[in-house]
């Protein structure tokens, strides 16, 4: 892999083996770097996964760019988008389970918490992971997401993969 640093190239060399899929998509709605390790760990037993709606250029975003991740984009320091938000759903729309990680939420990122409302809507399972109203900026996450029929809250990422494995085979 190629990478592009302070103006000089390196490049790295993966272990990482293709693995075949288990034909089960995760989604994950994450940022600030709380979905890289999802991503590595959801791949490497075999998962498909997309994410959004990250920024661009944020430790997630690079991650899942450099994994070869569908995800939605949106431009850094902005709030999401209708165009973010709708691939946001679009990509929802393909997955069998939608992971909310320990993201911290603001009125920027907002509308990935409306998004799991949709997601809930579609009919897909939707895991939370934490304690939500330590990383909620906007004071309303918590009351949003108990309103919402179906959630469920997960202790930490090392139990979301674990889960994930018990429920769709390792």
């Amino acid at each position: 892999v190629l990478h592009r640093h302070g103006g000089r190239t390196f490049l790295t060399f993966s272990s990482r083996r293709e693995i075949g899929r288990k034909g089960k998509i995760i989604h994950l709605i994450c940022g600030g770097g709380s979905g890289s390790y999802l991503m590595r760990e959801l791949l490497d037993q075999g998962f498909s996964i997309s994410a959004g709606v990250v920024n661009a250029l944020d430790t997630d975003e690079i991650t899942g760019r450099e994994l070869g991740i569908s995800m939605a984009v949106e431009a850094p320091f902005r709030d999401i988008s209708d165009e973010s938000y709708f691939e946001n759903l679009r990509l929802i729309e393909s997955a069998d389970l939608v992971v909310l990680t320990e993201v911290p939420i603001g009125p920027g990122n907002f509308r990935n918490i409306e998004a799991l409302k949709h997601a809930l809507e579609m009919g897909k399972e939707v895991w939370v992971i934490g304690e939500i109203s330590k990383r909620d900026f906007t004071g309303k996450v918590k009351t949003f997401i108990g309103e919402l029929k179906g959630v469920e809250f997960v202790k930490n990422k090392e139990e979301v993969l674990k889960r994930a494995v018990e429920r769709w085979g390792g």
